[in-house]
């Protein structure tokens, strides 16, 4: 396969790839080791032209193959593997023999007419490769507009934001998400504990162990078997059983699932209630009625009263590391309630919402174009917007307000949210029992162990930036519902590269993470570098403060493997809360 794979890869970077041709090369993409070919002649191709001086235009090019690779990278298997090939490859005959003797002229040429990059059709599961237009040494960098989007994915249904500490999940439970987000067709298999969900809906689960549940849409769920309470303020959910269908009417609500048969108890508002007998038409139950239901049908709806185990406002548990004046990033970016303690959470920079799908497919992370825009951050009351930065421009907007800041050079871009996320005891994580490898990851190839490895040394949690992004959090909103007032923020800024390994894959990339209040610069870190090592990081804040602003960018050599991670953010309040 690899000579006409070559060969078409060479006319798509010489510029004359056919209709017929590309169809060709789309289909040999779909293979892994298709895949895996196209990365590493990429890498030569680009390499071949950094040394034959194609100055200002090649940056451009490895802006955009950056960009590239962060999204077909996870077809190799290792760092290692990926550092390795090109080694091995360039040293193949196949390889001396790429072109011929004029491959380094050629390269020079077709770098500067355009980069091959993913292209998604409907009947591509990869991607159909394009011919990028030349670009002159004065238009603005390359950036993730530039990289076609996929077709738009289906949004996360549902996620457990919160869990008891003694919650332990059966192996292969169905949660594969690092941030713990659930689509459609996810089952959940929770042995014992407490386990606290949000769905795409708005409305929110608590699942008590043992229970077995299957997500059936955006706020819909199959109760197998166990206990849950459900409740939506617009009656946008609906629990269904083996032998019954409960359709939320804006209510809260309990329903256990038990030895062939349903019971429903509503605590507030108003359920309709099915059974799947086709001579019963449903029944309606008010506040403080019950009813039974199995395969015969219904029992007459009685009046009840609270049964004791149904918790219908689960709020997680402190952390104990935390102290009694310090208010978690994680809290503030995971939408936690006051006195709630969620244990992940993330927010799509460019829409604002969690729901997002961050893949355009299931191995490797979808890029975020750099709009430039500023976003309002859905159902989350701490942060006033999110923005993915647009290169170029003196002034970067950062708030709904046009409040705007200057930031060093950057090239554009991102991948994936901004996230936060508590670590967990091993038989509380339901990721410990998912089977992981270097070629699936949450922010790309072997991030996700990276992460877990790294949540391990951490007293409370991470907050995860990947360069080019923004966040702004309202501190007004802060003083308002937590009743004192934010003095200080705290951290310890790392670089997480790629991977958990103690010989980085590119330990060299650089990053710049800036703190901002009101517009007003109070830190930053330029040029940060894996090699650099952890950094405490902070920014005193004051009475008449409004809006906390943190912004990441790449440091001017493109996005590639700028994870920056927040190890333990606090704001530090005047006062300890009330509980």
């Amino acid at each position: 396969m690899n000579d006409e794979l070559d060969q078409l890869i060479g006319d798509l970077f010489d510029g004359e790839i056919e209709e017929t041709k590309r169809q060709r090369l789309n289909s040999l993409l779909r293979d892994e080791q298709g895949r895996r070919r196209y990365l590493e002649l990429t890498k030569m191709h680009f390499s071949l032209a950094s040394r034959a001086g194609a100055s200002s235009q090649t940056d451009q090019t490895a802006r955009a193959y950056r960009k590239v690779h962060d999204r077909i990278a996870p077809v190799t298997d290792s760092a290692f593997d990926r550092r390795t090939a090109l080694e091995e490859t360039s040293s193949a005959p196949g390889f001396r023999a790429w072109r011929g003797a004029s491959v380094a002229a050629a390269a020079v040429v077709l770098v500067l007419g355009g980069l091959a990059v993913i292209a998604q059709r409907p009947e591509a599961p990869l991607a159909d490769p394009v011919v990028m237009a030349a670009s002159s040494p004065s238009e603005a960098p390359v950036t993730s507009e530039d990289v076609a989007e996929p077709v738009a994915p289906e949004v996360f249904a549902a996620r457990i934001v919160s869990m008891s500490s003694d919650a332990d999940w059966a192996l292969g439970s169905g949660v594969a998400d690092f941030l713990l987000r659930l689509q459609i067709g996810d089952e959940l298999r929770l042995k014992r504990g407490v386990a606290k969900l949000e769905f795409a809906s708005d409305a929110i689960a608590v699942l008590f162990g043992p229970a077995r549940m299957k997500i059936t849409g955006r706020g819909e769920v199959l109760l197998i078997e166990g206990r849950l309470t459900g409740r939506s303020e617009e009656g946008n959910f609906v629990v269904n059983t083996p032998n019954a269908r409960v359709i939320d009417i804006g209510t809260a609500f309990g329903v256990v699932v038990e030895a062939d048969e349903t019971n429903v108890v509503v605590f507030e508002g108003e359920v309709d209630v099915q059974c799947d007998h086709e001579q019963m038409e449903a029944v309606r139950l008010t506040t403080g009625m019950s009813i039974r239901a199995d395969k015969a049908g219904f029992d007459s709806p009685q009046q009840s009263s609270d049964p004791p185990w149904l918790d219908r406002d689960f709020r997680g548990q402190r952390p104990g590391a935390l102290g009694p004046t310090e208010l978690s990033l994680v809290d503030v970016v995971c939408g936690s309630a006051p006195n709630e303690y969620r244990f992940a959470g993330s927010i799509d920079p460019n829409t604002g919402t969690w729901t997002s799908l961050p893949w355009s497919e299931r191995k490797g992370v979808r890029a975020a174009p750099a709009t430039g825009l500023v976003s309002a951050v859905s159902g989350n009351p701490w942060v006033h917007s999110v923005f993915v930065p647009a290169p170029g421009g003196a002034a970067i907007p950062v708030d709904l307000e046009g409040v705007t800041v200057e930031a060093p050079e950057f090239s554009g871009g991102s991948w994936g949210p901004i996230w936060a996320r508590r670590p967990f005891d091993s038989q509380a994580d339901p990721l410990m029992s998912s089977v992981e490898s270097d070629s699936e990851g949450f922010w790309g190839a072997g991030t996700k162990r990276a992460l877990l490895d790294r949540s391990r040394w951490v007293r409370d949690g991470i907050v995860g930036l990947h360069a080019n992004v923004g966040m702004t959090i309202d501190l007004d909103a802060i003083r308002k519902h937590f009743g004192v007032a934010p003095k200080a923020f705290r951290g310890v800024l790392a670089h997480l590269e790629k991977s958990h390994v103690s010989l980085p894959f590119h330990p060299e990339a650089k990053t710049s993470f800036q703190v901002f209040v009101d517009g007003e610069l109070r830190y930053e870190r330029l040029g940060f570098c894996r090699e650099n090592g952890d950094v405490v990081f902070g920014a005193d804040l004051k009475a008449g403060d409004r809006h906390l602003t943190l912004f990441a960018t790449d440091g001017g050599d493109g996005p590639i493997y700028d994870r920056l991670v927040l190890l333990d953010p606090v704001i530090l309040l005047a006062a300890p809360m009330a509980q």
